[in-house]
C-alpha cells in the first residue's frame, strides 16, 4: 500500500516543479510591449519654422517605431542624424533599429523634428508627456488652447502643459495685424504718431483703475473693439518707428505694453468661446 502511494505523488511533485519554473520563467520571456513616455517635449516657433525636441524614456530597451503628429515634409534628426520615416494622415513613423538606434533601458533618447509652420497648428501627442512647452518668437500675435505669456525682455511667448496622456494637446493660430496698406482706420483718422499715443493714453486709464474694473466684466464687442485698436497700434507703431518718427527709447517700451495688452484681450475673448 505504501508504495502506491509513493508512486502516485511522484507526477504530482513533478508537475509542482515543472509549473513554479515556468512561472520563474516567464518574466525573461519578450513580447511585452514596452511603455514609452516622454520627459520633456519642446515645441519652439520662429517665424516660419517648427522645432520640436523630445526626450523619450523607457524603463526597458526599445527599438521599434516612434510614432509622431507632424505635418508631410518633416525632417526627424537623432544627434544631427537624419532619420527617414513614412506619413500619412497626419502621422509619421519612424524605425529607431533600421537605423541603429534604441531607447536604453532606464535611459533616454532625444528626438529633433523640424518642419513648414501651417496656418493653424494642430499638435496631438501621442504619448504620455511629463511636460510639454510651447516658445513663440513671432511678430504675429499668438492664440493658442494653452496659456501663453509674453517675456517683454525676450520679446517671447511661452506657455506649459503638464502631465498630458496620448491623444491630448494644443492648437496654436496667428492673428495678422489688421490695417489697410500701412495704416488702419483709426491712423488714416488721426495720423501714426497721434494713434499711437490716443491707444496708448486710453489703456493707460485702464490700468489706473484696473483694480475696479477687469477685462472680464467688459462685453465681446468692447473686447474686439479693443482687440483692434492694439493691432492697429502696434503695426502703426512698427511703421512710425521705422521712418523716424518714434525714438527707440519710446519704441521698446510702448510695444512691449501694447502686446502684454494684446495678450490679456486675446486670451479673455478665447475664455468667452
Amino acid at each position: 500500500m505504501g508504495d502506491i502511494v509513493k508512486v502516485s505523488l511522484m507526477p504530482f511533485s513533478v508537475l509542482v516543479v515543472a509549473a513554479l519554473a515556468g512561472i520563474l520563467v516567464m518574466p525573461l520571456c519578450p513580447g511585452e510591449p514596452v511603455s514609452l513616455t516622454v520627459q520633456e517635449h519642446l515645441v519652439e516657433v520662429t517665424g516660419d519654422w517648427v522645432e520640436e525636441r523630445l526626450v523619450f524614456f523607457s524603463p526597458a530597451d526599445y527599438s521599434g517605431s516612434l510614432t509622431l503628429f507632424v505635418p508631410s515634409g518633416f525632417r526627424a534628426t537623432v544627434n544631427q542624424t537624419e532619420m527617414e520615416g513614412t506619413w500619412s494622415d497626419g502621422w509619421a513613423t519612424v524605425d529607431l533599429e533600421a537605423h541603429g538606434l534604441s531607447v536604453p533601458a532606464g535611459g533616454t533618447l532625444t528626438v529633433e523634428v523640424s518642419y513648414q509652420l501651417p496656418s493653424r497648428l494642430d499638435h496631438v501627442v501621442q504619448y504620455p508627456v511629463a511636460v510639454l512647452t510651447v516658445v513663440v518668437d513671432t511678430e504675429q500675435y499668438p492664440r493658442a488652447t494653452l496659456p501663453l505669456s509674453y517675456d517683454p525682455q525676450s520679446g517671447l511667448y511661452q506657455g506649459s502643459l503638464y502631465n498630458l496622456t496620448a491623444g491630448q494637446g494644443f492648437t496654436l493660430s496667428f492673428l495678422e495685424p489688421e490695417g489697410d496698406g500701412d495704416s488702419g482706420l483709426l491712423t488714416r483718422a488721426l495720423g501714426g504718431v497721434v494713434a499711437v499715443l490716443v491707444v496708448l493714453l486710453l489703456l493707460m486709464a485702464r490700468k489706473g483703475s484696473r483694480r475696479g474694473r477687469h477685462l472680464e466684466k467688459e462685453s465681446v464687442e468692447a473686447l474686439e473693439l479693443r482687440r483692434r485698436l492694439l493691432t492697429d497700434a502696434l503695426k502703426t507703431l512698427e511703421v512710425e518707428h521705422d521712418n523716424k518718427k518714434i525714438p527707440d527709447a519710446y519704441y521698446q517700451s510702448i510695444k512691449i505694453y501694447f502686446k502684454q495688452e494684446a495678450v490679456e484681450v486675446l486670451r479673455e475673448l478665447d475664455r468667452r468661446r
